[in-house]
């Protein structure tokens, strides 16, 4: 049983090691899911390996479908979608309610993180992290 468990763990520590040690192409054709964080553009957020950079801005890399005009008499629902590409500053500002005083605001750094620290893994039996790969937001082509 031991002799078993050990051949199959010489079996699978390549693919490991091809995952974790190679491109993100590798991770894509694998199978391995990677857990990339979200970038917000205002209330739609995107996975951050379908944003690139393109100067001081980011955006997405394809067009995504979002809500342009809600039901009329239901706010809840959206009456029209358009297809669009979502662009958004790197840094920027903005004013965010100060707890406790709803009429006073104060003025804060909003950044978008160009380099993340991704968790690879499987989702058998929920998300099991094989390794974590460095992950930076590309210049947009």
């Amino acid at each position: 049983m031991k002799v078993m468990l050990f051949s199959l763990l010489l079996l699978v520590s390549p693919v490991f090691a091809s995952v974790c040690d190679g491109e993100w192409s590798d991770v894509q054709e694998s199978g391995y899911y990677a857990a990339f964080p979200s970038v917000g553009f205002g209330a739609v957020s995107v996975k951050a390996d379908q944003v690139c950079r393109n100067g001081d801005k980011v955006q997405t890399v394809k067009p995504v479908t979002v809500c342009v005009q809600p039901a009329i008499g239901n706010s809840s629902n959206c009456g029209k979608y358009a297809s669009v590409v979502l662009e958004r500053a790197i840094i920027s500002t903005k004013e965010v309610p100060v707890k406790g005083n709803s009429s006073l605001f104060r003025v804060v750094k909003d950044e978008v993180a160009l380099d993340y620290d991704v968790q690879v893994g499987t989702l058998r039996n929920g998300f099991s992290v094989v390794c974590t790969k460095d992950y930076s937001i590309a210049d947009c082509q």
